[in-house]
């Protein structure tokens, strides 16, 4: 035997040295999904946490709008319309459940900043103060929806990673 590893050394060596690539290799693709999974419940947590502020704003909204604050009001439903869009324009792809319910969210948003706008030239009727109140209430109600749902994804995400 031991003439056996003076005579093949090298080819012993190559082996074990196959053998360890091969290893390295297994660690290397095990820690690019870990990272991978990471950078995704990452992407996931920034998603809720966009939502949420769009949430905020909206209920401020409505504050203000009892008040008939219609400036602040009016600044507030532009903010959040615009997280709204760019959060369909960043993650329509992976939400597609939650898509329609941000466009209509968006529609609701615009109408009260519209509102707002026009509040501001002209006093607005009861009729469409109250229009405007439930474009507030049925933006809140839209909102929480996809915020639910992407932090059921996120709670997913994470007990998978775990």
């Amino acid at each position: 035997m031991g003439d056996f590893f003076k005579q093949n050394w090298g080819n012993v060596a190559s082996v074990l040295g196959l053998g360890i690539s091969v290893w390295v290799l297994i660690v290397a693709h095990g820690a690019r999904a870990a990272a991978e999974q990471a950078r995704s419940l990452a992407r996931l947590k920034s998603l809720v946490e966009e939502l949420e502020s769009a949430a905020n704003k909206v209920q401020l909204i409505g504050i203000f709008l009892r008040d008939r604050k219609w400036e602040i009001a009016h600044l507030l439903a532009d903010e959040a319309l615009s997280v709204c869009r760019a959060t369909l324009t960043r993650w329509g792809d992976q939400f597609m459940e939650s898509k329609n319910s941000l466009y209509n969210a968006c529609t609701e948003l615009q109408s009260i900043s519209d509102s707002c706008i026009t509040s501001v030239a002209v006093a607005l009727t009861a009729t469409d103060w109250q229009q405007t109140i439930r474009a507030q209430r049925e933006a809140r109600k839209l909102i929480s929806s996809v915020v639910g749902r992407a932090k059921k994804a996120e709670e997913r995400s994470g007990k998978t990673n775990a």
